[in-house]
């Protein structure tokens, strides 16, 4: 397994020691697909953080939040190809397998998050319905949430409807 993909105990320790002085920020989500919206993104967020830290959600939370034939990729081709991204540091596998609640991912989420203590989570507005909950999450954990307002962010489940309509 290619070094920069950790998962949540490998990241504590480099937390605690590696980027102990650090100013860590974090993105959560699923990267099925990716694509320049991503990379905007990320380098957005490289701007504020020594540390990037890019959590991937698993294929059965995935598949639970977007349908049956998503992921397109399995967390671990996700993985590979984030962890060749320049701007990204680390690829966080997360292990949010359960087909969980909306209470229950704000559970997994908000203790996820006070473990880690990033000092930002970063998101995109345009394509984050949980904006809003991610401020309120960080703000119990002492960190700032940064939202990027860059040019709308181009969406997977587009570039899926494309790809399909092109056969």
């Amino acid at each position: 397994m290619n070094s920069k993909i950790v998962t949540v105990n490998a990241l504590l320790i480099l937390l605690g020691k590696q980027y102990k002085n650090k100013k860590t920020g974090i993105i959560t989500g699923c990267f099925d697909v990716l694509h320049t919206g991503h990379i905007d993104l990320f380098q957005f967020a490289k701007k504020y953080v020594d540390v990037l830290i890019v959590g991937i959600d698993t294929d059965a939370a995935i598949k639970k939040i977007k349908g049956g034939l998503r992921p397109i990729n399995t967390q671990k081709e996700r993985a590979r190809m984030l962890a060749a991204i320049v701007y990204v540091d680390n690829v966080l596998l997360l292990s949010n397998k359960h087909a969980f609640s909306s209470q229950a991912a704000n559970n997994y989420y908000d203790d996820l998050i006070l473990k880690l203590k990033p000092n930002h989570l970063i998101t995109a507005r345009s394509s984050d319905s949980y904006w809003n909950a991610k401020k309120e999450r960080m703000e119990k954990a002492g960190g700032t949430l940064l939202i990027y307002n860059g040019k709308q962010i181009i969406s997977t489940s587009s570039l899926a409807a494309k790809i399909i309509a092109i056969e």
